[in-house]
């Protein structure tokens, strides 16, 4: 891991005024210019509500994690085998509970979940014998062990070389029993929820702004009905989604609400508690993807600049096709950057992107585009107008981006966050000249 990383992690054990400060003194790289792109210092906007040290918070306990296999949000736990059957007598005198695969994605009468692939490629899936069955058991038990053992002593991993061992864990995959608690801390989550404790529940209480939350609630709709969290009209985890993103919006006020967050919230809902999903959401915007939600999208513009800029070594091809047919990269990486994949690839490749992206920042999320680019625009599409070359980039064959398939080539890119700091400053000297 690069060092900027490294030292990314270590500000999680200081206070959380220097942890912002410091992070925001190395996300220029995201920010773009700092004369145009910086945030403003991050400021809590509810003065008049205490700090309460008392927290009772419903923390992702460590055992429960390991008891249910899942966020305690999930509440198939009980009532599914690992197989995403549902068990006999488990039906409610009230309705029929869906019957929905490992990732909590309802499955409908063609067995389709609705989702890109959902059903076959998971990272916990087991063989099909008893054999198998038992040793992928064993394996992940044992890997749910360790990931525990690093959560419990956290601060002892992320200040000691032993850091780079969690980083091959992350790149790995974090098994999913544990996969909430871990993305809670790598995000730097809980050190704000430490700081603020019961500050989300306080903000749940704040009326908020009553245009924002009818934009809000427009979009709760929209966000994953196939799940098993968001399936009921206005039931529990769509009125969790909506709380996490009006508190947002409250504390945020500079961003307010933006439609790219409400994806980035909802994986988090389906994976942790809400109070830890808002403070993650808040460490994602303040620290991996600074002014990617501010108005105008500067930062996500920058990185699309970036983005058709590293082609040119890495996926030379794509890059004289993208460059003949004078595509804008916002128009093919827009959403895959703003929403950080949660749309765009099959469920266990997200997990597995996400387990990277939380340990190792925005990088990997350029890895993942160049990945796709580079295996969608070959030699055979030169003579495609601009229409079919974004249709191309839009539906991108299944068996390209299933987990086995698609992480290997991500890991395997040679892209650091030096390159990116190098195509940061070319854009930027690109950008003062007018070109």
């Amino acid at each position: 891991m690069s060092t900027k990383n490294i030292d990314r992690h270590k500000t999680f054990i200081k206070s959380t005024e220097q942890h912002r400060r410091e992070m925001q003194q190395r996300s220029s790289i995201s920010n773009g210019s700092r004369s145009t792109t910086t945030l403003p210092p991050q400021q809590f906007n509810l003065p008049d509500i205490d700090r309460d040290d008392d927290d009772d918070d419903l923390a992702y306990r460590a055992d429960d994690a390991h008891s249910n296999g899942r966020t305690h949000n999930r509440r198939q736990s009980a009532s599914r085998r690992d197989d995403g059957s549902t068990r006999e007598g488990s039906t409610s005198n009230r309705y029929q509970l869906p019957v929905c695969n490992r990732f909590g994605f309802i499955i409908d009468d063609d067995g389709d979940n609705g989702v890109s692939n959902l059903r076959n490629f998971g990272d916990d899936g087991f063989g099909e014998d008893k054999q198998s069955r038992e040793q992928a058991i064993s394996r992940i038990l044992k890997r749910e062990k360790k990931w525990l053992d690093m959560v419990d002593n956290w601060d002892k991993w992320i200040l000691s070389k032993r850091f780079e061992h969690m980083k091959k864990r992350c790149r790995k995959g974090i098994p999913s029993a544990v996969r909430g608690k871990a993305w809670f801390y790598l995000s730097g989550g809980h050190i704000s929820l430490a700081k603020y404790s019961k500050f989300y529940e306080k903000l749940e209480r704040e009326p908020g702004d009553e245009q924002v939350n009818d934009e809000i609630r427009k979009d709760i709709h929209r966000q994953f009905p196939n799940h098993e969290l968001f399936r009921e009209a206005n039931g529990p985890g769509q009125q969790s989604l909506y709380n996490v993103l009006k508190c947002f919006s409250i504390v945020r006020k500079e961003i307010s609400y933006c439609q790219g967050l409400a994806p980035v919230a909802s994986i988090l809902l389906m994976n942790m508690p809400p109070s830890h999903a808002f403070w993650s959401l808040v460490a994602i915007t303040d620290h991996y993807v600074p002014g990617y939600y501010l108005a105008g999208f500067q930062a996500v513009q920058l990185h699309g600049k970036m983005l058709f800029g590293l082609l040119k070594k890495h996926a030379p091809v794509a890059y004289r096709i993208l460059k003949k047919g004078e595509i804008d990269p916002v128009l093919y990486m827009f959403e895959w950057f703003m929403c950080l994949f949660v749309r765009n690839l099959p469920w266990a490749t997200v997990l597995r992107i996400w387990d990277i992206f939380l340990c190792e920042g925005i990088v990997v999320i350029f890895k993942a585009a160049i990945v796709i680019i580079a295996n969608t625009l070959t030699s055979d599409h030169k003579k495609l107008d601009q229409h079919d070359i974004l249709n191309l980039l839009k539906h991108v064959p299944e068996k390209d981006l299933q987990e086995s398939v698609f992480i290997p080539k991500v890991l395997k890119l040679n892209l650091t966050d030096k390159h990116l700091k190098q195509e940061h400053r070319r854009q930027l000297h690109k950008k003062a000249r007018g070109k």
